[in-house]
C-alpha cells in the first residue's frame, strides 16, 4: 500500500514537472519573441523601406499582424507607421490614411514624430482634395509648433484659395520672418497681391524673386500682372515666349498645358483691345489645330471669328461662328447669330466679296463696274467709292445693313468732290437700315442688295484668280 502511494505521488511530481517546464518554455519563447522576434520583424521592415520594397513591407507587416499572438503596442505602432509609409509611397492615399489617423495620438508624448504625422496626415488630406480637413491638421501643427514652416505655407494657401487674403496676407509676412528666402512664400505672396487688385506690388514682388527664380508659372503671373497694369507690349513679349517655347507641351504636361491654353486666350484678349487683328488671327492659325480641350478650343474659336468679324475677313468670321455652333449651340450669343446669317453661308461665292485685303477687293470692285473710266476716289475699312464724273460707285464692306450716320458721311465726302453726284449705285448685302430710307443721298441712288447683290457677285465670281 505505500509502495502503490509513493508511485502515485511520484507521478504526480513528473506530471507537475512537465507542466512547470511547459510553462517556462513558454515564457522563455514569449522572453525570446519580445527581446529578439519583433525587433527583428522591425529591422526587415526598415531594410525594405531604406530599398523601396513597399509591396513586400505590406505583405510583412500584414501576415505579422494575421498570425500575431501578443501583442506589442510600442512596436504594433511603428509597423501600422511603415505600413502607412508604403501606402504613401504607392499613391493609395485613402490606405495611408487610414494607418496614420490610426496611430497619431499614440506619439503625442514624442513632440517632433507627433507633429511629422500631423504633417504627413495634412499633406494626404490636401492629396485627395479634403481640404478643410488638411486645414484642421496644419492647425493642429502649429499649436504644437507655431513656428513650422510648412503649416504656416500651407494655411496660408488655403487662405488664398477661399478668398480670404487678409489672412493669407498675415500668415504669409509671418512666415517669410521665418525663411525670407522660401520661393514658394513669396510666390504665393505675388499671388495673394494680384488678387487683391494690388498689382504693382505683386510685379515688385516678382521682379524680387525673378533675380534668383523664374519659371512657366511665375511668366504667367507676371505677363497677368502687366496685362492689367496696361502695359500691352511687355505682356505681349512674355505671353509669346510662353506659347512658342513650351508650344510641343501643349498636350504633354497638364500644368503647362493650362497655362499655354490661358496665355493664348489672354494674348488673343490684347490684340483685340488694341485693335491688331492681324496679329491675333496670325497666333490663333498657329495653334488652332492642337488644342484638344473643348473649353478652350469653342472660346478660341469665338475669338478668332470677332478677329475676322473685325478685320473685315466677315464671311470666313460666320464660318467660324458656324464651327462653334457645331460644338455647341447654347454658347454665349452664337444661336442668334447663326441663326441670323445660316442662309449667307451656302453663298460660298461671297467668300471673294468680303475680304480684308483692299488690292484684292479693289480689283474685284473693278471686275463688277467693268468700266475703265470708274476711278477709286476713296477707300476705307467700310467702303471704296468709285467715280466717273457724276456718277458714284459705292461698295459696303460689311453684312450687316449700312447705318444712318454712315450714308451721311459718304453724303459729305462725295458733296466735297469736284463732281456733284448725279447718279449713285450703292452696292450693300443687306441693303441700308429702316431708319436710312428717307435719307437724301438714296434720293440719288440704287442700292444693289440681297438677290440682285448676290447674282452680281456670283457672275463675277467666275475663274476669279487674285
Amino acid at each position: 500500500m505505500n509502495l502503490s502511494l509513493l508511485k502515485i505521488s511520484d507521478d504526480i511530481i513528473i506530471i507537475i514537472s512537465i507542466i512547470i517546464i511547459i510553462f517556462l518554455l513558454s515564457i522563455l519563447f514569449l522572453i525570446i519573441r519580445i527581446v529578439f522576434i519583433l525587433p527583428t520583424i522591425e529591422k526587415v521592415v526598415l531594410k525594405k523601406l531604406k530599398n523601396n520594397e513597399f509591396d513586400e513591407i505590406i505583405e510583412t507587416v500584414e501576415n505579422y499582424f494575421k498570425n500575431q499572438s501578443v501583442k506589442n503596442d510600442k512596436i504594433d505602432n511603428y509597423l501600422f507607421y511603415y505600413l502607412a509609409l508604403a501606402y504613401e509611397n504607392k499613391a493609395q492615399y485613402d490606405k495611408a490614411l487610414e494607418y496614420y489617423l490610426k496611430i497619431y495620438t499614440k506619439f503625442i508624448k514624442q513632440k517632433k514624430f507627433y507633429i511629422h504625422i500631423l504633417i504627413k496626415i495634412a499633406n494626404l488630406y490636401n492629396k485627395i482634395g479634403n481640404y478643410k480637413e488638411a486645414f484642421a491638421f496644419y492647425l493642429m501643427v502649429l499649436e504644437n509648433n507655431k513656428n513650422s514652416p510648412e503649416a504656416l505655407y500651407e494655411i496660408a494657401n488655403y487662405y488664398y484659395n477661399n478668398k480670404n487674403l487678409s489672412k493669407a496676407i498675415d500668415t504669409l509676412e509671418k512666415l517669410l520672418k521665418l525663411k525670407p528666402g522660401l520661393i514658394d512664400a513669396r510666390i504665393l505672396f505675388s499671388k495673394v497681391c494680384f488678387d487683391a487688385g494690388n498689382y504693382l506690388l505683386s510685379l515688385k514682388k516678382i521682379e524680387l524673386i525673378e533675380k534668383h527664380y523664374i519659371d512657366l508659372e511665375l511668366k504667367f503671373l507676371k505677363a497677368k500682372i502687366l496685362e492689367k497694369l496696361r502695359r500691352f507690349t511687355e505682356a505681349i513679349k512674355l505671353y509669346k515666349e510662353i506659347v512658342y517655347n513650351y508650344k510641343n507641351e501643349i498636350n504633354t504636361n497638364l500644368k503647362h498645358k493650362k497655362i499655354i491654353n490661358e496665355s493664348l486666350i489672354n494674348i488673343t484678349y490684347i490684340f483685340y483691345k488694341i485693335k491688331d487683328y492681324n496679329s491675333g488671327i496670325s497666333i490663333i492659325k498657329d495653334f488652332i489645330d492642337i488644342i484638344d480641350d473643348k473649353k478652350i478650343l469653342i472660346e478660341i474659336y469665338y475669338l478668332y471669328a470677332n478677329l475676322l468679324l473685325n478685320n473685315l475677313e466677315e464671311y470666313f468670321a460666320l464660318e467660324i461662328y458656324e464651327k462653334v455652333y457645331n460644338i455647341d449651340p447654347n454658347y454665349k450669343d452664337i444661336k442668334v447669330i447663326y441663326e441670323k446669317y445660316k442662309n449667307i453661308l451656302q453663298l460660298k461665292y461671297l467668300k471673294n466679296y468680303f475680304i480684308s485685303n483692299e488690292l484684292n477687293f479693289d480689283n474685284f470692285c473693278k471686275k463688277i463696274i467693268n468700266d475703265e473710266q470708274f476711278v477709286l476716289v476713296y477707300k476705307s475699312n467700310d467702303y471704296f467709292i468709285y467715280s466717273k464724273f457724276g456718277y458714284y460707285k459705292i461698295f459696303y464692306r460689311h453684312i450687316e445693313p449700312i447705318n444712318y450716320s454712315k450714308l451721311t458721311d459718304i453724303e459729305i465726302l462725295i458733296d466735297s468732290y469736284e463732281y456733284k453726284p448725279q447718279f449713285i449705285e450703292i452696292y450693300s448685302l443687306n441693303g441700308v437700315q429702316e431708319d436710312c430710307l428717307t435719307h437724301f443721298l438714296l434720293k440719288l441712288s440704287i442700292v444693289i442688295k440681297e438677290n440682285d447683290f448676290n447674282h452680281t457677285i456670283m457672275k463675277c465670281s467666275k475663274n476669279i484668280k487674285f
